[in-house]
This record gives C-alpha cells, structure tokens and sequence, in this order.
C-alpha cells in the first residue's frame, strides 16, 4: 500500500519562531531534552524560551535529517564558518551547552 501524503498545518496564531543563542542538551535513558534559550545583554544570563522532547529513536533521525539539510545548504550557499573553539562546557546529568558569542 502506498505512503500517503503527510499533511501538515502550522496555525500562524498558535506559533511564532523564536531566535535562539544557547542550547543545553539533557538525556537519560528515556529520551534527550533540547531546552533553547537566548543570552541577554552582558552576557551573565540566558532565559530559556523553548524546551523539545524527543525519545532516543527520534532525536537520531532529528540528527541525521538536520545534518542532510545542513549539507544542502552549504552546497547551494556555501560553507557555514563556525568559530574554531567553540564554548562547549560539560555538565552533570549528561548536559552540554553550547554558545557563540
């Protein structure tokens, strides 16, 4: 039997895009946490905006999917530079965050 079509529907009214600077990873053995979050001026606190929960299954499709995508983007606007060192500080728990300055 043939795939049907996913249909999807993104309520303008319901959703809004936020920008994000900082990210914490969190997992156990049920699943990753992605909390997003945005650094404020000075640079001493971030707020978190947004927290996504993914079982282990769908946040290594997550991963290979938003890989795949990265790579289409740089093949038809060229190579994203990142910084050589970026911040990456080890927490308890299996958390990591993540930041450019």
């Amino acid at each position: 039997m043939p795939e049907q079509k996913l249909k999807i529907n993104v309520a303008p009214d319901r959703i809004e895009a936020k920008y994000s600077d900082f990210a914490i990873i969190g997992k156990n053995a049920l699943g990753f946490n992605l909390d997003f979050g945005q650094r404020m001026p000075g640079g001493q606190q971030v707020n978190i905006i947004s927290r996504i929960a993914m079982s282990p299954q769908h946040a290594k499709l997550f991963l290979n999917v938003l890989k795949q995508n990265v790579e289409k983007f740089e093949a038809e606007y060229g190579e994203i530079r990142t910084p050589k060192t970026p911040t990456q500080t080890p927490k308890e728990g299996g958390m990591i965050h993540f930041t450019n300055k």
